[in-house]
């Protein structure tokens, strides 16, 4: 009976720490999140206008992705993080049709800039295979 109790007592606690875990991934994902202005978005695009795009072939990006590893992680310009201090410690990711911001210490996307409208499918889109490659 003592064993039987202690089992229980032992699958209790995995329980909860799996709850926990669970809690913290959430919240993780939940801090990766920012919510942009129209014109702070406008001043990301602006900023990095210049910076040749990474091609990212299947994959997908929402809010809590994260980008496979073959992309670089790169920091953002000081011009920019003085006009948008929030961004200071986020690091983008420059695609073909859009940039990523992505929150260094869980290296999820934060936000998605330039997104294409979608058509109710769903939060995110393909990336082309090039960056010569036709928009969707």
């Amino acid at each position: 009976m003592r064993s039987l109790v202690a089992v229980v007592a032992v699958l209790g606690l995995l329980g909860r720490a799996s709850f926990a875990v669970g809690e913290v991934a959430e919240s993780a994902e939940h801090r990766a999140r920012l919510n942009l202005s129209q014109s702070q978005e406008e001043a990301i695009t602006q900023a990095l206008s210049a910076e040749p795009a990474q091609a990212a072939p299947g994959y997908r990006a929402h809010s809590g992705s994260r980008p496979p590893d073959r992309l670089e992680l790169k920091p953002l310009p000081d011009r920019l993080t003085a006009r948008v201090p929030e961004l200071a410690r986020y690091l983008f990711v420059k695609l073909p049709d859009r940039i990523l911001l992505i929150e260094p210490d869980t290296r999820l996307v934060a936000q998605l800039v330039g997104e294409p409208a979608t058509t109710g499918t769903g939060p995110s889109a393909s990336f082309p295979a090039s960056p010569g490659s036709p928009q969707h």
